[in-house]
C-alpha cells in the first residue's frame, strides 16, 4: 500500500536545510472560490479563482547560526524566497513541492516546563505551488557532473515547466561558481540534450533560484539537471526539483 509514516521529511527553505528542527509541516493549496447568483439558478454557482497556498511549521526553538528560529526571524516579510518540502526522504525521483512567496508570520513560546517551539508561515506571492520531482537529492559537487534521469513526461501546450534548486554551502578559497542547467531529451540516454532552464550562478553566497518557467508544448519525455563547477578544490551543496504544471 502506499501509505507513509511522516518521519523524515525535508524542509529546504531558501539556502538553509531545516529538517531537523521540525516536528510538524503542512503545506495547504487552495483556490479563491469566485460565487455567481445567476437568475433562474436553484443555487449559488462557483467559479475556480486564483490559486493560493500557505507552508506552515512547527519546530523546536533553536537559537543557533542557520537553524530555524533565526532563520524564521531574519527572513520575515521578505519576498521571493524559494522553498521546497518533501514530505518522504528528499531522494531522487521523490515526490516534492516547491515554490516562492513571503514570510508572514514568527511566533515562538511555552508554558514553563516544557519544550520551547517556534511556529511560521509562507504564503504565496504571485507564484502558485508546484507538485513536482526531486532531481537532485542534497549532496556535496566538486565537479561538473551530471544528474541521474527521470522521466517526468512531456509539457503540452497551456502548461510549463517549472524548476526550482537550492544551494546549502559552498566553501573553497578564491573565485568559484556553480552553473546548474534543466535538461530534457527524447531517450533516457540523452544523445541530444535541450537546456530548458540555466539558473543564475551560486558563488560565495548560500541561497535558492526559481526559475522562470518554460512554456509548453515541449514533446521531449526525459529530463535530468546538469551541473558546471568552475575552480580547483571548490564544493556546492546543491538540491534541484522540477515539476510540469
Amino acid at each position: 500500500m502506499g501509505f507513509n509514516v511522516s518521519a523524515s521529511g525535508k524542509v529546504y527553505y531558501d539556502g538553509y536545510d531545516l529538517s531537523g528542527d521540525h516536528n510538524e509541516i503542512r503545506l495547504r493549496v487552495s483556490v479563491e472560490p469566485r460565487p455567481l447568483k445567476p437568475g433562474g439558478s436553484p443555487g449559488i454557482v462557483r467559479l475556480a479563482g486564483l490559486k493560493d497556498f500557505e507552508l506552515s511549521h512547527v519546530g523546536y526553538f533553536n537559537p543557533s547560526a542557520g537553524q530555524v528560529e533565526p532563520v524564521a526571524w531574519d527572513k520575515l516579510a521578505v519576498s521571493g524566497l524559494a522553498a521546497t518540502i518533501c514530505p518522504l526522504t528528499g531522494a531522487h525521483g521523490e515526490r516534492c513541492f516547491f515554490g516562492s512567496g513571503i514570510d508572514m508570520s514568527y511566533e515562538q513560546g511555552a508554558p514553563v516546563g516544557d519544550v520551547m517551539t517556534i511556529t511560521g508561515a509562507m504564503k504565496a506571492s504571485g507564484i502558485e505551488c508546484i507538485g513536482g520531482s526531486v532531481l537532485k537529492a542534497k549532496a556535496a559537487v566538486t565537479e561538473t557532473g551530471t544528474g541521474t534521469v527521470l522521466q517526468m513526461g512531456a509539457v503540452a501546450s497551456g502548461k510549463k515547466v517549472w524548476a526550482a534548486v537550492h544551494c546549502f554551502a559552498t566553501t573553497g578559497s578564491g573565485d568559484r561558481s556553480c552553473i546548474i542547467k534543466l535538461q530534457s531529451d527524447s531517450t533516457s540516454n540523452f544523445d541530444s540534450p535541450t537546456d530548458q532552464i540555466t539558473f543564475a550562478e551560486f558563488s560565495t553566497t548560500a541561497g535558492a533560484k526559481f526559475a522562470t518557467p518554460v512554456a509548453g508544448p515541449i514533446t521531449d519525455t526525459w529530463w535530468r539537471l546538469v551541473w558546471t563547477v568552475v575552480g580547483t578544490g571548490k564544493s556546492f551543496t546543491i538540491f534541484g526539483a522540477a515539476g510540469i504544471l
